[in-house]
């Protein structure tokens, strides 16, 4: 535990204990759906105590959030467990080795190896057994899970501290997902209601990084899901479609299923573009991993530039900290697409930094992605900015269903498609028309999410169940 911040009076409406890994002054997404949550709990008269991860991410500050927010922070450090530090002790006496003939025809078959895989899996590519990488699948998704419950476990005794008469509730938030099993076995203890907040999907298929990917994380989690859903008194998703998938999964919870998007936030300063007669700027924010490529994307514009003729100095586009191996995959699309002169990978800045690049665009870009569950946080940043938004959504996704009233250029991963936006929106540009709010983005703010929330809060929150025999097993 490293810090303790804020004050601990007492509140209108009761304190609530919130355990969640990602938390401010991380600037992760994740850290910033209950950073901004938090605050408005607080305008409402509840009181938020919160437990989180410390560590070097904590170094990353946003003192905006931090400075809005009125309760006590309680960071709880991560370590490696055993087997982690077993690996990473023989890692090392490897790596010391590693000029020797066989270390270096091992290091070169790996690297190859790492190469030829992809970087994630969907749910039906994983195997229980075939080949001897599932198998070490199945061994680096215990040791994930082992990792995932031993912080989670210091979380939770360190909010069992902070609990006091006052408190009406916890709140547990995720991935990672373990802390919605202790959050429901302390809230069963003590009584008190119990929230669960799925930032992503837990037991659900999904795609999952290539070296845990592994059914034993579904079956994991699976169990885990189903005792943590047994002892909640709300289930709170982050899209529709995750709703209605768990509403399906547990029919006899479906009345406690209740959908809090992410929303754009309405309040955070950004800074003001005064000149807009540069080159027409296409801005991607955030990382290219998992199923996300630019390819269809590069082909699109690469036809559009042709037909208009346009120069690197006219038309420009930016990848804005995609990760080492995103940017690698960047510039070798657009090297492929014979646009590399056009395309620039920056890295990763802080959020302040991020916020000045994206008001500076002229169009932001969403790639796709397979996921039938999630809505990438950046759809609902891109609402703040002045800029048109080219979303690459197939109809029916949680995506475009997201954004079907309002007037995003949202299609589908299709060259044809694409280009005809692009070709559409850089005219105009062109001829002097410039993008302006967007419009239909009321429902889709942040402070709209929190009413929905808070709402339900007040109701789930109003009547602190007893203690009972405990249903939720070890």
């Amino acid at each position: 535990m490293t810090s303790i911040a804020g004050n601990s009076h007492d509140s209108p409406r009761g304190r609530i204990l919130l355990l969640t890994h990602h938390y401010p002054p991380t600037e992760t997404p994740g850290a910033l759906r209950w950073g901004k949550l938090s605050r408005f709990l607080v305008e409402h008269g509840y009181g938020v105590d919160v437990v989180s991860a410390g560590g070097p991410e904590g170094d990353q500050s946003d003192q905006g959030i931090k400075a809005d927010l009125d309760h006590r922070t309680v960071r709880v450090a991560e370590h490696p467990v055993l087997t982690e530090r077993i690996e990473g002790w023989l890692w090392r006496w490897f790596g010391r080795s590693r000029h020797s003939p066989i270390s270096t025809a091992f290091q070169e078959a790996r690297k190859k190896s790492r190469l030829a895989r992809p970087e994630s899996l969907a749910a039906e590519e994983m195997h229980w057994l075939g080949t001897p990488r599932d198998l070490l699948r199945h061994w680096w998704t215990w040791q994930a899970w082992q990792h995932e419950a031993a912080w989670a476990s210091s979380a939770a005794r360190a909010g069992e501290r902070l609990l006091t008469a006052h408190h009406v509730g916890v709140i547990s938030c995720g991935p990672p997902h373990y802390i919605h099993l202790v959050g429901s076995r302390l809230a069963l203890r003590r009584g008190l209601p119990f929230v669960m907040d799925l930032r992503d999907p837990w037991s659900l298929p999904r795609r999952l990084p290539e070296h845990v990917a592994s059914p034993l994380a579904f079956w994991l989690a699976g169990r885990a899901e189903r005792k943590a859903v047994d002892g909640a008194g709300l289930i709170i998703a982050n899209t529709e479609s995750l709703s209605r998938a768990l509403r399906l999964q547990y029919p006899t919870q479906q009345d406690q299923v209740l959908t809090v998007m992410n929303g754009y936030d309405e309040d955070d300063p950004i800074p003001i573009q005064s000149d807009r007669s540069g080159p027409f700027r296409i801005v991607y924010a955030g990382s290219v991993y998992l199923d996300r490529s630019p390819r269809v994307f590069f082909e699109a514009l690469r036809s559009v530039i042709e037909t208009q003729d346009l120069s690197p100095k006219e038309l420009q586009v930016d990848f804005l900290g995609p990760g080492e191996a995103g940017g690698t995959s960047v510039l070798s699309e657009a090297t492929s697409a014979s646009m590399a002169d056009y395309v620039r990978v920056l890295p990763r800045v802080p959020r302040a930094e991020a916020l000045a690049t994206l008001s500076s665009a002229t169009m932001l870009l969403n790639l796709p992605q397979d996921s039938q569950y999630a809505v990438p946080s950046k759809v609902f940043e891109y609402l703040r900015f002045n800029a048109w938004i080219l979303a690459l959504a197939n109809p029916g996704t949680p995506t475009h269903t997201v954004l079907r009233d309002t007037n995003v250029d949202c299609v589908p991963n299709d060259q044809a498609a694409i280009a005809d936006v692009l070709q559409r929106r850089i005219t105009m540009y062109r001829v002097g028309s410039r993008p302006g709010p967007t419009s239909g983005r009321e429902a889709l703010s942040r402070t709209a999410q929190a009413r929905v929330l808070i709402d339900r809060l007040d109701r789930v929150l109003g009547s602190p169940r007893q203690p009972r025999s405990a249903r939720v097993s070890s």
